[in-house]
Formats: structure tokens, sequence, C-alpha cells
């Protein structure tokens, strides 16, 4: 047969063989760290595999991409978002993509990580959301998996592009989901990584579902990214 390779790794202390195989899913030392995740090639006892991470300081809102553009990230600005809604990280790069908001407390304007979705937001039971997706479940009230106009929320939710750039959401900025045709965010997710030389990264991704402008039903991609403080 095809000669195969096996490796000695130490696991707690211990040396360890790995079995002899002419191929395998990563090799020992092999990884990647782009500041907000990364992966390395770990022994989980019967074969080398990828075990990923990702860091609890970076911040997670929603994005939502209508167009298929891709997903994109401009460079830290002067004025202050506190995107985490805890004071600690004012400055973070800014996605090209709209970000899904809710006006929270019903004032106008977009002024924190907890009228967006991620981790500036606090859930029901007061713990932050673990990422986007969790935070918007919990506007299912009919538990179909998806967020639709059978969803009282649905209505208020916008999305906010900053034109002027000064990290605030006015209402000129905010577009109701209905004029963009939105018309439904499903909430099951999956994970795809992705990463710019900055540390920003896209990673669980769902599809929702709009109207195009012949009246069919399209499909875009509504995507958590991760964004370290700058």
């Amino acid at each position: 047969g095809d000669a195969g390779t096996t490796y000695c790794i130490e696991v707690e202390g211990e040396e360890v063989w790995t079995e002899c195989a002419t191929a395998y899913e990563c090799t020992p030392g092999d990884g990647w760290d782009y500041g907000c995740m990364g992966e390395v090639c770990v022994w989980d006892g019967e074969k080398l595999t990828w075990d990923g991470w990702s860091e609890p300081e970076c911040n997670t809102p929603l994005v939502v991409n209508l167009d298929g553009a891709p997903l994109r990230f401009e460079a830290a600005a002067a004025p202050a978002f506190d995107i985490n809604a805890t004071g600690e990280c004012l400055s973070t790069d800014w996605p090209t993509l709209p970000w899904l908001a809710l006006d929270r407390d019903g004032d106008g304007v977009i002024e924190d990580g907890r009228e967006l979705f991620g981790s500036g937001t606090r859930l029901a039971s007061g713990e932050r959301a673990a990422h986007g997706f969790a935070a918007l479940a919990e506007l299912d009230s009919d538990g179909d998996g998806q967020i639709t106009a059978a969803d009282p929320a649905f209505a208020e939710l916008v999305l906010w592009t900053d034109g002027d750039g000064d990290r605030r959401g006015e209402l000129r900025e905010l577009v109701p989901l209905a004029e963009v045709n939105l018309v439904a965010i499903d909430l099951g997710y999956t994970t795809r990584v992705e990463c710019d030389e900055r540390g920003n990264c896209g990673r669980e991704r769902a599809s929702f579902e709009f109207r195009g402008a012949s009246g069919a039903i399209e499909r875009g991609e509504i995507v958590d990214v991760y964004l370290p403080c700058q």
C-alpha cells in the first residue's frame, strides 16, 4: 500500500503517537488566528482535527446582505459607537452592509449595540446574547423558526446604513424591512468563517427571503460579524 505518516504529539504532558495515515485533516502546528477567531489542529483522542475558537471580547452584531455584495469593512472612524453597550469598546471597523436594528427605546435613533442584534443585546434572562441569532430568536413569538410579519416585532425591525459616518442611526437612515420587501428571516444558521487582515470576521450565517423586482421570492444572507476593538 501507500506509505503513511504518524506524528508524535504531546497531550497533557505525555507523548502520544497518532495513527499511521496517508492523509490527515490537518497536521500538528497548523492553525490560524485572525484576532476575533481562529482554528488550531488538535488531537481529539482518535484523529487530528480542526478546533475553532472565538474571542469573547469581540462584538457580534448581524448585518443583512440584500444584493450579494461581498462583506467588507471600513477602517474605524473618529466618531464613537458603543457597540457592546458596555462603554469598553467605542471604536471598531464598520461593515459596508447595513445592520439589522430595532429602536428598543422608541426615541427614533439607534444609539448603541443594545439596539443591534448581537453580544450587546440583553436577553429576557438578563444575560448577554452569545451571538446575533440568539438575540434575534427572542422575537420569534410563534416559535416557527423564522422572523416574519406574524411576529409583532417584525414591523419594528429596520436596516441601518450609516450614510453620514457619524455612528448614530437617525430616522432618515433607518429603512423598515417592508420597504425592501423582506418577508422572512431564518433563525437556523450555519457556520462559515471568513476574516480580513484586521481581524474582522463573518461567522454564523442564515438566509432570508425577500420579494425581488420581478415579484418572485429571492434569498439573501444575514451574517453575524465579529469585530475587535480598534
